[in-house]
């Protein structure tokens, strides 16, 4: 077995390919290159490759390939996943390059994109690079969350005919309309599906994801395995989510994302003034009060006594004069009304 060993690791895998081709005929191909350690036997938790090769002669030769991304495989402890496991379960997870290109006329017209994942030490986070040179240089990767609370994977990437880019994951959707830029994100799901409900004993979730646009760029349609019904993963198709002509909700990170707070109440003055109140549990609970600037949440520094304290509601006349009501816990451990205002 050791002599087996020494023969077969370390080496180099390729997989994970995928496809496009842009308006000028020109044929791309992604894939990702992992090289298998010895510990586990596995690329599970190594870095890998993802690579790109162009063909302007309709496939009989092609280009050199060029590094597109270097990401982190997500770790498989105990060798039950080539490529890595979905965190906490024995699920694999596959690293797919996703192509697409805008054949657009619009402002990002030509631009290539690639969609794919990378562990950040504690959580899978779906990221997208972009070139405008024809695939021969590629930009920073951009993370289609500003926080990832929760592991993002299996993505699928397409352009509109409009130029919109469109992710999905399991089970969310962004769609940036300035060059892959920014994503907005976007809840597909009405709720999170278990990975363990598969109907294999948590062994195999599948890998069947996608999206496309309809054929005026502006609803994209996703498809993803589901498991709300408790039992089984399903094959979910739909979504249909709109390019600002239908509301959706964005999922916005708060101020103070990784910590144990919670938020109780909110309410808006304008797009560009929005309030939200709750509590941040510690040594001693005290008020929490952040507030939105049409772009990012911000905490709000506020006084606290030396008890525990909690802000439950909150309601907004105009933006100089806002109330939050809850209780307050003094040392001999009295409860009474709280009330805060912010005016003049």
């Amino acid at each position: 077995m050791d002599s087996l060993h020494t023969q077969l690791f370390p080496r180099s895998v390729d997989q994970f390919s995928d496809l496009a081709v842009g308006k000028d005929g020109a044929v791309y191909v992604s894939w990702m290159r992992c090289t298998a350690n010895s510990s586990v036997g596995d690329c599970g938790g190594t870095q890998a490759t993802l690579l790109l090769s162009k063909s302007t002669d309709v496939g009989s030769t092609w280009s050199k390939p060029v590094t597109l991304a270097t990401v982190t495989l997500a770790p498989d402890p105990r060798g039950y996943c080539f490529y890595g496991c979905l965190p906490n379960t024995v699920e694999r997870v596959s690293e797919i390059p996703v192509l697409g290109i805008d054949t657009s006329l619009g402002a990002h017209a030509g631009n290539l994109y690639a969609a794919s994942y990378t562990w950040t030490g504690s959580s899978m986070a779906v990221e997208v690079a972009t070139s405008t040179t024809g695939g021969s240089t590629w930009g920073t990767p951009v993370h289609v969350t500003s926080c990832a609370p929760n592991d993002e994977f299996f993505p699928w990437l397409s352009v509109s005919s409009g130029g919109l880019v469109g992710v999905s994951y399991e089970a969310f959707a962004v769609i940036s309309s300035d060059g892959g830029a920014t994503f907005p994100n976007l809840q597909i799901a009405s709720a999170a599906s278990n990975p363990n409900n598969d109907g294999f004993g948590g062994g195999f979730m599948g890998d069947y994801t996608g999206n496309v646009w309809n054929s005026t760029g502006t609803a994209l349609d996703a498809s993803w395995m589901d498991s709300r019904n408790g039992t089984t993963m399903q094959d979910e198709a739909g979504g249909r989510i709109g390019t600002g002509s239908v509301p959706a909700w964005n999922i916005v990170c708060s101020a103070n994302t990784g910590t144990e707070s919670q938020l109780n109440g909110v309410a808006a003055v304008s797009a560009f003034d929005v309030w939200a109140v709750g509590v941040s549990p510690g040594g001693v609970a005290q008020t929490l009060i952040e507030q939105w600037n049409g772009t990012s949440w911000s905490v709000v520094n506020v006084g606290n006594g030396t008890g525990g304290n909690n802000l439950l509601g909150v309601a907004a006349i105009m933006a100089t004069d806002v109330w939050a009501t809850g209780y307050g816990v003094n040392s001999s451990n009295e409860f009474g009304g709280l009330i805060e205002q912010y005016c003049c």
